[in-house]
């Protein structure tokens, strides 16, 4: 496993050279020796993760084959359209070198398995990722500068305008304007460098390709139509909204602790909306070293202090969120 201080530095963004607003303060401190045995990463539970998502996918599209029904189908896609957002997950962890503690297999292994399927890179990932990181709710952030150009995520917005963002997502609609989104953030965040195929560049190729004539020789097109590109084009795009939404939007950012919203979701939310504890997100973007599966553990430490308690914007509940979201007023 790698050293500790090695982890640490590789799985947390410098951060920007000035800020009006300086440092979180005492309230979000963890004293160093405890946030290394936090930060330590376990050699295969996000790779055993990302397995277990993948035999939850394949039952229920197994299931859902066996027993088919409209009824059945509405709850295979969404079921995995949310296991598609913890494979996004697991590429989160793989772009903080969180995914295994060996930083020459952390890509080599996430992309494969985690990556490359939702038609993503850990690297190209990493170059919007980091920026968000350092420069949070700024210009110099890639997704907040995304977001800003985006309706969906215009506020004030009643009831009625997320059902028409609800709408539009779960129809397939909203997935057209994702990927023309995704498309400028990697021209935008990538060197010309990368923007050439490299060796990389050509496996992810070569794996396509080997896929698509394994999926035509075995004649399984319209499986993969129903139980990976439906679900990738709806419920993955309405939750992959649903989380920035949830992480930065209707905010005061008015400090370093309010930049940010954790959430504490009920069981249905966890299971179908955010899972794999990424409604953590002010103790992430603090402490991104710390991997996925000790996020809950930080968040008990950290609200401990009655000052974090007080300047930390912790929402109880998915559809307060959205309360917050009709209920706000930018300045």
């Amino acid at each position: 496993m790698a050293a500790p201080a090695r982890s640490l530095r590789d799985a947390t963004p410098a951060t920007s050279d000035s800020s009006d607003e300086g440092e979180p303060s005492s309230a979000a401190s963890i004293p160093i020796a405890r946030l290394r045995e936090l930060s330590a990463v376990h050699p295969v539970r996000a790779l055993a993760r990302s397995l277990t998502e993948w035999a939850l996918i394949l039952g229920a599209a197994w299931a859902c084959e066996r027993y088919f029904s409209g009824a059945a189908y509405i709850l295979c896609v969404v079921w995995i359209g949310s296991r598609q957002l913890a494979l996004h997950s697991l590429v989160h962890e793989a772009t903080h070198q969180r995914f295994v503690p060996w930083r020459r297999w952390n890509d080599r292994l996430a992309d494969p398995v985690a990556a490359w399927p939702l038609f993503m890179t850990t690297r190209a990932y990493r170059n919007a990722h980091f920026p968000h990181h350092r420069h949070l709710n700024s210009e110099l952030d890639p997704f907040w500068v995304a977001r800003q150009s985006q309706h969906d995520y215009a506020l004030p917005k009643s009831w009625w305008g997320f059902l028409g963002v609800f709408v539009r997502y779960v129809t397939g609609l909203g997935a057209l304007t994702r990927l023309w989104t995704l498309v400028r953030l990697h021209k935008s965040t990538s060197s010309r460098h990368e923007q050439r195929p490299d060796a990389r560049a050509l496996c992810q190729l070569a794996c396509y390709v080997v896929a698509a004539a394994s999926i035509t020789w075995l004649g399984a097109w319209k499986l993969v139509m129903l139980y990976w590109i439906v679900p990738l084009a709806t419920w993955k795009a309405w939750t992959t909204y649903l989380k920035g939404f949830v992480e930065h939007s209707a905010l005061p950012a008015t400090h370093p602790l309010n930049k940010a919203r954790t959430t504490l979701p009920g069981l249905f939310s966890r299971l179908l909306l955010l899972p794999l504890n990424m409604h953590y997100h002010i103790e992430h973007h603090l402490y991104p070293s710390v991997p996925y599966y000790r996020l809950p553990v930080l968040h008990r430490e950290l609200m401990a202090s009655a000052e974090y308690r007080r300047l930390a914007h912790v929402t109880r509940g998915f559809w307060r969120v959205l309360r917050e979201g009709v209920a706000f007023r930018p300045s």
